[in-house]
């Protein structure tokens, strides 16, 4: 993917033909010249719960709302995937957060 702030940025492809590598390889050149990629990385879910509630959240909700959800994000989700980063989040890092959570006296998961 070229050079980008003295870093190599590389991209893994892999499909089951060498037809659809090839395809897929035009795709993500394309989009590259095109200036559709991003070289940032994704933020961590803490990162994006906080940027949402200061920007999203605080205008659609009453002020104690939000102040009960982001104690209860800080509270129980932030521990357990509050490091992931947003597209490294899978569905076992939830699954995982709801087993444990379910074993917190007062906590409902459901």
């Amino acid at each position: 993917m070229g050079w980008h702030n003295g870093t190599r940025r590389r991209k893994r492809i892999t499909r089951k033909t060498r037809a659809e590598v090839t395809r897929e390889l035009r795709q993500v050149m394309s989009d590259i010249e095109a200036g559709h990629v991003s070289y940032e990385r994704a933020p961590t879910l803490e990162t994006w719960m906080a940027t949402y509630f200061r920007e999203v959240a605080s205008g659609r909700v009453r002020r104690s709302t939000l102040s009960g959800y982001e104690h209860l994000t800080r509270s129980h989700i932030i521990p357990w995937l509050g490091r992931h980063y947003i597209d490294k989040l899978r569905p076992q890092h939830i699954t995982a957060c709801y087993r444990e959570l379910s074993k917190t006296p007062g906590c409902a998961t459901a």
